[in-house]
């Protein structure tokens, strides 16, 4: 495994979050002053580094090492540290308890532990949201904010968009680079304007889907591990993890269109920009218990996106898979609500089977024959297929 974190999908979270708090503590030290002039890049010298301009002034390396308080699990990693002229720090998620007993051949470069409040050298998982929040609050009151910051919603969203723009960064530069080429950077200029702005609830929205369909895939996986299930391969697991992997680097068309085919009868009509709530287009429980755990289950064949969203299989006929997850009583609802999805017109004309959690039978016949809206294409007859039918059916 590489030590660039950007190249994991899921790895910047909390070194990102480390980032961004170094990086307001830093606005407040400059006084607000030469912000254009500084930055705060991941992943290239150690995991977090300021630079003025091509000065680098601080280096953070960031250890979430849950439980491990003495200085041994450290060590190796001070001696490796790409130190430089200026600030150079360790982020750890606990306290170390024997710190005090380091000889100078433990820390060469002399590296300091990053100093989170007064007396406070460390900072737990559940606690570096509060504290960024609390450091947001405190940049929008040297601005002149002071509004804005006692508004603890503005914060956590501030706090979101910045998120969300670390993510569309990093799969920019997936989708466009080398891995050794990779450059997430924000300027203190950028960051400060994120805090500052009316925050884009979009970015946030979909960069939370992303990171629930991420965090699901993993808590499904273990739970499936912890079980002991037997057909749960390596090659299985790194089929699926590619597929997760290509849904998280999708870019907001993709993933609404995405969507859409998953979840097709409540996305009628609607776009997730203009959403004030996500669970038309994504449900963490509909997208476990159906989408997953076919995609888990089915091991003969493999899941194929075309044109990078069309989750279906192909054999000798098509099969959507979606996360529909309903009960008997709604099948009449859903299969009209499907027919009337203007957005699925060329899905529908491609699919023979929509994999579904419950249903089987003809969707037209389980809506009373609804016309569908006047599109592109006429769509073949579609038949629902329950999860567990098309698992053994596709499995054969």
């Amino acid at each position: 495994m590489s030590r660039n974190a950007t190249a994991s999908w899921s790895g910047y979270c909390h070194q990102g979050k480390v980032g961004l708090l170094v990086a307001l503590k830093k606005i407040k030290a400059l006084n607000l002053q030469q912000l254009n002039n500084h930055s705060m890049e991941l992943e290239t010298q150690e995991d977090v580094k300021i630079a003025n301009n091509n000065i680098v002034v601080e280096v953070h390396q960031v250890k979430a090492y849950k439980g491990s308080d003495r200085l041994s699990a450290y060590t190796s990693a001070l001696k490796a540290f790409e130190d430089c002229i200026g600030g150079n720090y360790l982020h750890t998620v606990c306290e170390i308890s024997n710190w005090g007993d380091m000889v100078t051949a433990d820390n060469p470069k002399g590296v300091t532990r990053y100093l989170y409040s007064a007396g406070k050298t460390f900072c737990d998982l559940d606690d570096i949201d509060k504290e960024i929040i609390d450091e947001i609050a405190e940049v929008l009151v040297a601005t002149g904010n002071l509004e804005n910051s006692q508004n603890e919603d503005w914060c956590r969203s501030a706090f979101k968009e910045y998120l969300a723009v670390l993510d569309e960064k990093i799969r920019y530069e997936h989708r466009h680079k080398a891995q050794v080429d990779y450059e997430v950077k924000f300027s203190l200029d950028e960051i400060l304007n994120l805090i500052c702005e009316q925050p884009t609830r979009c970015k946030a929205v979909t960069f939370a889907i992303r990171q629930s369909i991420y965090n699901e895939y993993v808590q499904f996986v273990l739970a499936l591990e912890e079980a002991g299930y037997p057909g749960m391969t390596a090659e299985q697991e790194d089929i699926v993890t590619k597929v997760i992997k290509h849904i998280s680097h999708m870019d907001d068309i993709q993933l609404e269109d995405f969507l859409i085919k998953v979840f097709p009868a409540s996305t009628v009509g609607k776009s997730l920009a203009q959403c004030v709530l996500t669970s038309d287009f994504y449900s963490p429980e509909a997208f476990v218990a159906t989408f997953l755990n076919t995609l888990i289950h089915v091991d003969r064949q493999q899941l194929l996106l075309e044109d990078g969203i069309y989750p279906h299989y192909k054999v000798d006929l098509n099969y959507l898979l979606t996360a529909i997850h309903s009960n008997e009583q709604r099948k009449p609802a859903i299969a009209m609500f499907i027919l009337k999805n203007r957005k699925l017109n060329a899905a529908r004309y491609e699919t023979d089977y929509i994999i579904n959690e419950t249903y089987d039978g003809s969707l037209e016949e389980c809506a009373g024959r609804v016309v569908p809206t006047k599109g592109l294409f006429n769509p073949k007859e579609i038949k629902f297929i329950s999860r567990q039918n098309a698992i053994d059916t596709l499995n054969q």
